[in-house]
């Protein structure tokens, strides 16, 4: 484990009890800031440059099979997927007072294929090995979500923080040794972290910055067959929490984490989530600005953009089609600022599928069908294997710009 070393965060002292972990991130002592220039209308095409772009294709659809799904992500230009695990379905078991490791599995030879497989197609990943994703806990069952909003000065609270982090580095080593042949370009820990009820807690900001500081200092250290140098390391949130759309505790908190350990500013973005408008397609821009102001001189991925086109959920394809237009505009004013952006998805999801998956975030209650037509719909291509407009527009556009 690595030793630690307190002292109080000046940018969060006022509200958050933060312990500064004796570790920096790679990209944080930057001689020459990263700027952005959001506008709302840039109609001029730019060269891709070093932009990254990724589709969301895990899910396959009636009509196409991952690998297909592989062929259409590449026909656009994409180079990556994510990769999302929670750290519950690989480690079960073990002591709570321990850092050894409990029992770990490759459900379904899940990873052993993914080694096999995507070489052969030459796709890259970005992993997410989580604690949690958006207000799901996934942590190992001795361990529990109030470990991480117990007092963060006192020393049992930073010695189970500190046991946490030292048997989450031991999963995702494990993790790695299953996959030495992926390709990886990045590694979130954590997704939409300030969506866990949890997070409107200061202690939980401060407990986790001590876990993430040495997680990340670890991960940093990961070399296998396709792994050569650092890996590259954030914590996504939604664009809102970053924001401050949720809150100064959430902000000022993740700001923390972002400014002293991630290598970049991680966020979730769908522009449509409570309905699609024309309204909400010129706040676009805005929200991108106000994305870039938070982000400081870090890069910016997007782990997450979609934007539904189902008419439950107050959209349409043509609504859909001007929510990428207008992530294009701002990526082509912004291109060294947001390095990376993965859409979210490449298919439409069965009417099962995205009422099942609706269920996950409103349980006990029934999920409202207009979350399960947002979830449903999100895809660039129908579940039945057409293209949306959305799908043929970003094929044309990114084209032209040299993907």
């Amino acid at each position: 484990m690595s030793i630690f070393q307190r002292v109080l965060i000046s940018v969060v002292m006022a509200v958050l009890p933060v312990l500064f972990i004796n570790c920096s991130s790679s990209s944080s002592n930057s001689d020459t800031p990263a700027t952005g220039q959001p506008v709302g209308s840039v109609e001029n095409v730019v060269t891709k440059g070093s932009r990254t772009l990724g589709v969301d294709i895990v899910d396959e659809s009636t009509a196409s099979t991952f690998t297909q799904n592989v062929t259409y992500a590449k026909a656009i230009g994409a180079e990556y997927f994510i990769l999302d695990m929670l750290w519950s379905q690989i480690e079960s078991g073990g002591n709570a007072a321990s850092c050894a490791a409990g029992t770990y599995v490759d459900m379904g030879s899940r990873l052993a294929i993914l080694n096999s497989t995507l070489p052969t197609v030459d796709i890259k990943v970005t992993i997410n090995f989580n604690l949690s994703t958006t207000n799901i806990w996934g942590l190992p069952s001795v361990f529990s979500p109030s470990d991480f909003t117990a007092d963060s000065i006192l020393t049992a609270t930073q010695n189970k923080i500190d046991i946490i982090a030292c048997r989450y580095v031991n999963a995702l080593n494990y993790v790695f040794s299953q996959i030495p042949n992926v390709k990886v370009s990045s590694l979130q820990i954590g997704n939409e972290i300030d969506y866990l009820p949890q997070a409107t807690n200061a202690n939980f900001w401060a407990n986790y910055w001590r876990f993430l500081a040495s997680a990340a200092s670890y991960a940093r250290t990961i070399r296998t067959t396709s792994i050569t140098s650092a890996l590259p390391g954030g914590v996504t949130a939604s664009l809102s929490g970053l924001t401050g759309g949720k809150g100064e505790v959430i902000r000022l908190g993740l700001n923390a984490l972002n400014a002293n350990i991630s290598d970049f500013v991680a966020a979730n973005y769908y522009p449509f989530e409570a309905g699609g408008s024309s309204a909400k397609i010129s706040s676009i821009s805005s929200a991108f600005a106000s994305l870039i102001e938070a982000a400081g001189t870090k890069t910016i991925r997007v782990q997450e953009y979609g934007c539904q086109s189902g008419t439950v959920s107050s959209s349409s394809t043509s609504l859909q089609t001007q929510c990428y237009e207008e992530l294009l505009k701002i990526w082509d004013a912004n291109t060294t600022k947001i390095t990376h952006i993965n859409l979210l998805r490449m298919n439409d999801l069965s009417y099962a599928k995205a009422y099942s998956s609706a269920s996950n975030y409103s349980t006990p209650s029934v999920p409202d069908a207009t979350f399960v037509d947002y979830i449903q719909t999100l895809g660039l291509r129908t579940d039945d294997g057409q293209d949306k407009p959305a799908y043929t527009y970003l094929k044309t556009e990114l084209k032209k710009r040299g993907w």
